[in-house]
């Protein structure tokens, strides 16, 4: 799909196979595709969509949107909210060993 990244119009998009696995998740959503793409440009002015696919992930179904920053957003498919993406793990950082105190 492409998108006009200014304002989130469709350009041009690719038709699905009957037996692609996004041709089953649609009528589970509520959102269309162009709505999603919009939601995610609309909290990313300066950025632009260059893909945008709907996927089933850990028993979820969401819209998946990359941006031209390599980033990817989520959308819901019923609400058409983005979703959190979850905090990167931080490693532990050792505490720097204490050197002994004499008196």
């Amino acid at each position: 799909m492409k998108v006009d990244a200014q304002t989130g119009e469709i350009l041009e998009s690719v038709e699905l196979a009957e037996s692609s696995p996004a041709v089953a998740l649609l009528p589970q959503t509520k959102v269309s595709l162009g709505q999603a793409v919009a939601t995610v440009l609309d909290s990313n002015p300066d950025r632009a969509a260059v893909e945008a696919r709907l996927v089933e992930e850990e028993e979820e179904i969401v819209y998946l949107i990359r941006l031209d920053n390599k980033e990817e957003r989520k959308v819901d498919v019923i609400k058409g909210t983005l979703l959190q993406e979850p905090a990167p793990e931080e490693e532990e950082t050792p505490e720097p060993a204490q050197e002994p105190i004499f008196e």
